[in-house]
């Protein structure tokens, strides 16, 4: 573990920062900066890459901590938002018009139908997306489609890192496109286009989801292991198959399925949680175009069928939104910014002051940690006690013993109790992690890196 100042982007590995976001991918001159036949109409338009510099790279690193004042200003031409919600045109409770869609998706199908609609239009010439491989079904990747009705076949969540990013190495010389990112992701591409990199700026629209906890690819893995079942025999991996919010659903090359609800197989979360999850104070995913999440309230989860919480961040977008309502795409109800908070009020607080705490605490123990020169205002100070117990979980489960343990423990006993106990401790730090959280400010404080 790396302890001194970081100085590039092997430092930030070498931290334990990496976020997999793909940029470091960008100056790897090895593939000639060819761009592959199946994920372009013509091969012979390449791009040239160039202006994604190495010093623009370190600037955009998420793992370091991108500059989010900077980017504000870049971007949105304005500072940012007390509020720590980011910019915000309009909200809904939304769902894809055609039922398809909608049941194979896993929340609405508002964002696999925005990039749709963006595609058929010819807004944007090409959407880049993450999937479940499928040679190898195990492992995510990103791809780049041209064809509208192949988004479906992508309308599903990705629990694991993609290096999306990573894709900017082929983008064809005079298109546009649309990127399905994380939060990281979408400041780290704002940032590179307030920079000036051209090709970052071809990215003409971010559809972005809420994202709270990632997991890491041994999760799957484990999951497999638990069911007794040989990674080899895997056909196909669905993260919120079926009514919403969903089962992991791992089809076999047998014909046969395994299958945990979305609120059990959550057990794996302690153990295998992503460094994004934990650094990433961005819940909302403040610079996506529009941003989308689950709508977790009684009266959407007793319907299922599956609701989202729709954010447009501009003014475009709103009107984009409010085009495809009319046209029979979306259902889009409007809701008030009160009704939307207590949907999300629990994971805004974990990652936007869990995260903050959490980087302090690395910073105590003398190690590197992000900074996005953001500071949330008003934390309680029993909030800080909380966050002791929540890495103290982290770090047991995480730790080898406690992931022996989870893999032998049987889902049908450790998904119910985690289910249990996961209710019983947000009743128990209800109060505490709500505290002074709706009326919470967030300020700009100058970068520890600059």
């Amino acid at each position: 573990m790396l302890r001194g100042p970081l100085t590039g982007t092997r430092d930030v590995k070498l931290s334990g920062l990496c976020v997999e976001c793909g940029l470091c991918d960008l100056t790897d001159r090895t593939k000639g900066n060819q761009v592959s036949s199946a994920s372009t109409r013509n091969s012979s338009e390449l791009i040239d890459v160039s202006s994604v510099s190495e010093e623009f790279i370190w600037e955009a690193c998420p793992g370091k901590g991108v500059d989010y004042p900077f980017v504000y200003r870049a971007h949105y031409g304005h500072a940012m938002p007390e509020s720590g919600l980011g910019p915000i045109e309009g909200i809904w409770i939304g769902h894809a018009q055609d039922s398809e869609w909608r049941e194979r998706a896993s929340s609405g199908g508002v964002m696999s139908r925005v990039l749709r609609y963006l595609l058929s239009s010819h807004q944007v010439q090409g959407v880049i997306v993450a999937r479940q491989r499928v040679d190898r079904p195990l492992e995510a990747e990103w791809v780049i489609l041209r064809n509208p009705e192949e988004i479906l076949e992508t309308a599903q969540s990705v629990y694991t890192p993609v290096p999306m990013l990573e894709s900017l190495n082929e983008l064809v010389a005079g298109e546009t496109y649309a990127i399905s990112c994380v939060p990281d992701q979408a400041a780290a591409l704002r940032c590179l286009q307030g920079l000036g990199s051209a090709t970052a700026r071809q990215i003409r629209f971010v559809v972005g989801p809420f994202v709270g906890t990632g997991l890491k690819p041994e999760a799957l893995t484990t999951f497999l292991h638990k069911q007794n079942v040989s990674a080899s025999t895997v056909s196909g991996v669905r993260w919120r198959d079926g009514e919403w919010p969903g089962s992991l659903t791992v089809s076999l090359e047998s014909g046969e399925s395994i299958s945990s609800p979305k609120f059990y197989y959550n057990h794996l979360t302690p153990a295998f949680v992503d460094e994004q999850s934990l650094q990433s104070q961005d819940f909302y995913n403040e610079f996506s175009d529009i941003s989308v999440g689950d709508a977790w309230s009684p009266k959407y989860e007793q319907l299922g069928q599956g609701f989202s919480v729709v954010i447009a961040r501009t003014t475009s977008a709103a009107a984009l939104l409010s085009e495809m309502a009319r046209a029979g795409e979306l259902s889009l109800h409007a809701i008030s910014l009160n009704e939307a908070l207590p949907m999300h009020a629990h994971m805004r607080d974990f990652k936007s002051r869990g995260s903050y705490i959490r980087n302090r605490f690395r910073r105590s123990l003398g190690m590197n940690a992000r900074d996005t020169g953001v500071l949330p205002t008003g934390i309680p100070r029993r909030r800080y006690a909380i966050e002791i117990v929540v890495s103290g979980i982290f770090a047991i489960a995480s730790s080898r013993l406690g992931r022996a343990a989870i893999s032998r423990i049987p889902d049908s006993q450790l998904g119910p109790l985690f289910a249990t106990l996961r209710l019983k401790w947000k009743t128990l730090s209800k109060s505490t992690k709500r505290h002074g959280l709706q009326s919470g400010q967030y300020s700009e404080m100058r970068t520890r890196w600059r």
